[in-house]
């Protein structure tokens, strides 16, 4: 399964690009299985525990399957402010 992993924020100055395709062994795979392959792939991009995964305008959780015709997942990184 192959999808376009969209960076946003620090992550995007941390991985050095905006986007980046991602093959994955499963199908479908989960966001947690995205997750992990990102952790191994981009170690740079630090801890991913706190980073939202989302398709469209939708969060997923990491037990969420990812379907085999998504083309885009954005990593959101946390917001602060005040």
């Amino acid at each position: 399964m192959k999808v376009e992993v969209l960076f946003f924020g620090v992550l995007r100055k941390r991985a050095g690009e905006a986007r980046r395709p991602v093959v994955l062994d499963e199908v479908p795979a989960t966001a947690g299985e995205l997750r992990a392959a990102l952790s191994k792939a981009l170690p740079e991009l630090g801890d991913l525990g706190s980073v939202a995964i989302a398709i469209g305008d939708e969060l997923l959780g990491d037990s969420d399957r990812l379907s085999d015709t998504v083309a885009e997942v954005a990593l959101l990184p946390p917001v602060s402010g005040g």
